[in-house]
């Protein structure tokens, strides 16, 4: 018989070649080289206090900004009574408009992705209230952008749990969950004492921010299972069986719920996730379809010494 765990070590062989061919480019908000982003740092401090105002950062305005062009915008603001200072040394070619357009473009998507980040920076500190100030949030939006580029690259290992958990497997779940948390451990650590750097310098911090590097890369996880827990949880509803999905569901939800996220603007991404799950359920079965499958496909008969030869001739040509 195969040891105990033998089975995730055979299914991170096809995992690993599959994360081979994943992309490796997700196209994210706040990418730029050093020095492009610390000339936007740069243009911030000097046109802020102006531009950057609550009115410009509002959602509806960075939108209408971002779809009439901002070469447009900066030409509609030259019939405005009070003139910004970036006009004037527009006019007298003291900064090229060409980079403005492009750093005001930069700025603007970069708002419009992070909005909800943006939001949480408005409403609960006092560095907002000054627009030469939003170049410490977009340092916290560019290591939060370096967080999702990984958690990107994680995507088919994340997969692969949820396959685990759809299909009953709990217990090789779990082991799957521990595995990554292990392979992931120095990079989390390392984007969480990034982001510590940051919140002392800049005296600044934001839960929608941390919330998210404090995930570590396995909270997806954690919903994958929980999630997995609610079509067999509502059938059992009735009668819940001593350990069975009901429970096992609660104690999820308990380890969740422990910890509050966010700045309660939103109710959070789990939550979500969770009702989605249930509204998928009871159409389900308002329509008559069976319950997910659950446990390893049916008929298939494979011995343990032939799935691991298969694995090893994973690689190889035809």
């Amino acid at each position: 018989m195969a040891r105990k765990g033998s089975s995730i070590c055979c299914a991170a062989s096809p995992i690993r070649s599959y994360r081979c061919g994943w992309p490796t480019v997700r196209r994210c908000g706040c990418r730029c080289s050093g020095a492009e982003w610390e000339a936007v740092r740069q243009f911030i401090k000097r046109y802020g206090p102006e531009l950057f105002t609550p009115q410009f950062l509002a959602l509806a305005n960075l939108r209408s900004i971002l779809h009439r062009g901002v070469d447009n915008w900066l030409e509609a603001l030259e019939n405005e009574t009070e003139r910004p200072k970036l006009l004037d040394d527009l006019d007298e070619n003291k900064y090229p408009r060409r980079q403005a357009v492009s750093q005001l473009e930069f700025i603007v998507q970069a708002m419009i992705e992070h909005h909800e980040e943006y939001r949480d920076y408005n409403s609960t500190t006092t560095q907002s209230d000054y627009g030469e100030n939003l170049g410490d949030l977009l340092d916290l939006l560019k290591l939060k952008v370096s967080y999702e580029r990984y958690a990107w690259r994680m995507r088919p290992l994340v997969q692969a749990h949820a396959v685990l958990c759809r299909r009953g497997q709990d217990d090789a779940a779990v082991r799957w969950q521990s595995s990554m948390a292990d392979y992931t451990k120095k990079i989390a650590d390392q984007l969480l004492d990034e982001l510590e750097g940051i919140e002392t310098d800049k005296g600044l911090r934001l839960r929608t921010v941390r919330d998210r590097l404090e995930e570590r890369f396995v909270q997806p996880l954690a919903i994958d299972r929980l999630c997995a827990f609610v079509e067999p949880a509502m059938r059992e509803a009735a009668d819940p069986l001593p350990g069975g999905a009901f429970e096992r569901l609660e104690a999820q939800l308990a380890e969740l719920t422990e910890k509050p996220i966010g700045v309660g603007l939103e109710p959070p991404a789990w939550l979500r996730r969770l009702d989605d799950e249930v509204q998928i359920v009871r159409h389900q079965r308002a329509n008559g379809a069976p319950p997910s499958k659950r446990g390893l496909a049916a008929g298939v008969s494979l011995p343990f010494a032939e799935l691991q030869r298969q694995l090893d001739d994973w690689e190889r040509g035809l």
